[in-house]
């Protein structure tokens, strides 16, 4: 069934490492709520990432909503979603090129339509 009228959001799983206190990188998951974009709008922010015009960061500022329970706090209890925590979780190393990576993948069918990353560090869907 392909129901038209859908959420202005969705859920993502996303997957990355994260460097541990002994220096291990184990996988890590967690769930995060997208903004749901149109046709267009995909356009113009594939447009901008392939121009330049965005970051990861922005990419973020614009689509991330929420995220699940499975990022917490020190308190081992659900870190709230503010921008402050947004920083916090993005400074992480890996986690904002994963967070973009698959709000692209998401919507790509052919990862071409983006130009190659032409970074050093993990692999983004942009060229921040």
């Amino acid at each position: 069934m392909f129901k038209v009228a859908q959420q202005p959001f969705f859920w993502a799983k996303v997957s990355t490492r994260v460097i541990g206190d002994l220096g291990a990188a184990p996988a890590v998951e967690f769930t995060v709520k997208f903004k749901r974009l149109g046709q267009e709008e995909v356009q113009q922010l594939i447009g901008k990432i392939n121009a330049k015009q965005i970051n990861d960061q922005g990419v973020i500022d614009l689509v991330l909503l929420d995220w699940g329970p499975e990022v917490v706090g020190d308190d081992d209890q659900k870190l709230p979603f503010t921008p402050e925590n947004v920083q916090k979780v993005c400074d992480v190393y890996g986690v904002r090129a994963a967070i973009v990576r698959k709000f692209l993948d998401t919507y790509l069918q052919e990862p071409e339509a983006l130009e190659p990353a032409k970074n050093s560090g993990p692999q983004s869907a942009t060229t921040s």
